[in-house]
């Protein structure tokens, strides 16, 4: 819960930025990118704002993705498997980190 509020503050954050700093039109595409350490099977879904879009999904719509997107997997990452054993005990393959927009 704690997560997906930091999430949503960061991005009105930035929203906010881009407008006060918009007065002379130049601000238009927003970017947020990071290790957001979300982790949907704890957190849940995170949904984004209307203006906003998850950029890896976007890329892979329509599309049955052999690759999911993972950037912590236990299952490819020989290191994680060895030296983190909660990882390892749930067989963990999550995406920490996001890119989302926001395009004009």
């Amino acid at each position: 819960h704690e997560r997906r509020l930091q999430a949503q503050e960061s991005l009105r954050a930035l929203e906010s930025l881009a407008e006060a700093n918009d007065a002379g039109g130049y601000v238009k595409d927003l970017v947020f990118c990071g290790d957001t350490n979300i982790n949907e099977k704890v957190d849940g879904r995170f949904r984004l704002p209307s203006s906003w879009q998850d950029a890896w999904l976007e890329v892979h719509r329509g599309r049955e993705p052999e690759d999911l997107g993972f950037t912590f997997d236990a299952l490819r990452n020989q290191m994680v498997w060895r030296m983190d054993g909660w990882a390892r005990n749930n067989r963990a393959q999550l995406r920490y980190d996001r890119f989302w927009v926001r395009l004009s």
